[in-house]
């Protein structure tokens, strides 16, 4: 089982670095022109005007935010001669958008905290188990890669725990365990290493699986574009929930895949992906490797790795998500009936993510191609 497991890990790292090489030139491309122009430029006028939509904001209010003088460089504030009541989270991010200003409403953190929630660790229990991170996608059914939940019997051997984590005060939170129950609905997909599974609907300590709420998965357009920054909840190597935030750039959209560059370690697969608005825009999957020139995957001291020496050993150079709106319209072509469509269709439905004031318990062309305008996420 171990073996098995190490081999699809090893087949996803040698899949990601081959794309990313095959990405060099108009990843190069990419930056030459954020570091330019910016990121309004970077990705195709057909995303960057969704992405602007999305924001509030069309190309006449980025053009006049471009070309309005700022002194200094780097304002305190806004960039524009607004009044205070005029600076709003759609301004501010307009402005970020544009590379204008860093600033963020303070709403940002809260809901970080609120959409964190819904994150918890999965463990795998028996032979070649281990950890990885998933999330709520509806109230009943959890999100995370194929290769941490293979198949019915793994996953039914698997628990997931929310508010492992640490408090305010830095002491721990008492965790709450839920386990799998994949008879009930389990769903997974290889080539998009996702798997989708039904938790439990209380925990091992009574407590109900509906007090950590979902994240509400989307197809619409406009969520994110090459050059903007991307925030991940993750439990890395499985320990207590942490977040790699704000300097995590997408450098390259493929057709089903997001390269970005983050913090993320082992057990970080799974992990939902965020823009600035706390929208899902990716599955966190995978880790790119520095490799040879036979896309084998590089250890830190510059030989071939191998698995057993461990994902530490691992040299990375950036990562790699699972675009959302591919994952949501693969499940939508999956075929299913009865009580097990009724939880799937629960997936498209909107609903509200926990309430930040509950207490926390103690493929239509080759990925080689440029991107075009299809949907973001």
């Amino acid at each position: 089982m171990a073996s098995e497991r190490e081999s699809d890990y090893l087949s996803q790292l040698t899949m990601a670095a081959t794309r990313y090489a095959n990405r060099t030139t108009r990843r190069e491309q990419n930056q030459s022109v954020i570091e330019r122009r910016g990121p309004l430029y970077a990705d195709t006028p057909e995303r960057v005007e969704k992405r602007l939509a999305r924001l509030g904001a069309d190309w006449a209010m980025a053009r006049a935010i471009e070309q309005t003088p700022t002194e200094p460089a780097s304002s305190a504030g806004s960039t524009l001669q607004l009044p205070a009541e005029a600076c709003t989270s759609e301004v501010l991010g307009l402005e970020r958008l544009i590379g204008r200003n860093n600033l963020t409403p303070v709403a940002f953190l809260e809901g970080g905290v609120q959409v964190s929630r819904s994150v918890g660790r999965v463990t795998v229990g028996g032979p070649g188990g281990g950890h990885g991170t998933g999330f709520m996608v509806s109230p009943s059914l959890l999100l995370t890669n194929n290769h941490v939940l293979r198949g019915t019997e793994e996953a039914s051997r698997s628990k997931v725990a929310f508010a492992f984590q640490d408090g305010v005060d830095g002491n721990p939170l008492v965790p709450a365990v839920f386990p799998l129950e994949p008879l009930r609905f389990f769903v997974t997909d290889r080539a998009l290493d996702y798997s989708l599974v039904a938790v439990a609907p209380r925990s091992a300590q009574d407590e109900p699986l509906s007090s950590f709420g979902r994240l509400t998965l989307s197809q619409a357009e406009g969520k994110v574009v090459i050059g903007e920054f991307v925030n991940i909840i993750q439990h890395p190597r499985g320990e207590p929930k942490q977040i790699a935030l704000r300097e995590n750039q997408i450098v390259d959209v493929l057709e089903r895949f997001l390269h970005y560059e983050s913090d993320t370690r082992e057990g970080s697969s799974g992990s939902p992906v965020f823009n600035d608005q706390w929208e899902v825009v990716a599955l966190h999957h995978s880790a790119v490797p520095k490799a040879d020139a036979e896309g084998r995957p590089l250890s830190i001291d510059g030989t071939v790795w191998r698995p057993e020496m461990g994902e530490q050993q691992l040299a990375w150079r950036a990562n790699e998500g699972v675009r959302i709106s591919r994952i949501l319209r693969a499940l939508h072509e999956v075929s299913l009936s009865g009580e097990a469509a009724r939880l799937r269709d629960e997936v498209f439905t909107m609903g509200l993510a926990p309430s930040a004031t509950e207490s926390a318990p103690a493929m239509s062309s080759a990925d080689g191609a440029p991107p075009g305008p299809v949907a973001d996420g």
